[in-house]
């Protein structure tokens, strides 16, 4: 992405975090319940801090396909979620983009693929869980932030898992990747 282009979107991401922090703070001096705003906060916050102020971060191969491969992941599996919208269909397409990030980066990275995946990963889970646990934030606004950023890492761990299994055995990969998720799937929901 050339300068100009950069420091535009980064000029207008962060008046739009600005203008939704400062409306969350006028309604909270009401005495108002913040609604959507922190929806609207995360979301500006986190393309303002992993594009544009973080690009070195995503440096290795193609980050911008690899970057749009896990935003698209996140937007299937967020509207795949089952409060949302009644189309649970695509919390099985929503993973396709992200499986093809990690088929990517294991053939193109070969130094510390398994960096590159969990950077990708957390991008696309932190991105998935703003988007459908946002509204946690109405409760407490640091409770918010805690609960979408070790969510997060938390679902980083067995897709990591995933990838280091099917680099080790390239026939079991996905059975794995399952086997890994729905293992995270059970501990998480019975912790």
């Amino acid at each position: 992405m050339n300068r100009p282009i950069r420091i535009a979107l980064l000029v207008i991401l962060a008046f739009i975090t600005a203008g939704a922090a400062y409306s969350m703070w006028l309604r909270t001096q009401e005495e108002l319940l913040w609604g959507y705003r922190p929806l609207v906060l995360f979301l500006s916050f986190w393309l303002f801090w992993t594009g544009l102020v973080r690009p070195g971060f995503f440096r290795k191969g193609r980050p911008y396909r690899w970057l749009g491969l896990s935003a698209l992941s996140a937007v299937l599996l967020s509207v795949g979620f089952p409060d949302l919208l009644p189309l649970p269909v695509l919390l099985f397409v929503g993973w396709v983009p992200l499986l093809l990030v990690e088929r990517e980066i294991a053939r193109e990275v070969k130094h510390r693929s398994g960096w590159e995946v969990a950077k990708y990963a957390y991008f696309t889970f932190v991105l998935w869980n703003i988007l459908t646990t946002y509204w946690v934030a109405n409760t407490a606004l640091a409770a918010g932030i805690v609960a979408i950023l070790l969510n997060a890492a938390l679902m980083v761990i067995p897709f990591w898992l995933f990838h280091l299994a099917r680099k080790a055995m390239p026939a079991l990969g996905y059975a794995a990747f399952i086997a890994f998720w729905i293992t995270f799937e059970y501990f998480h929901l019975n912790w």
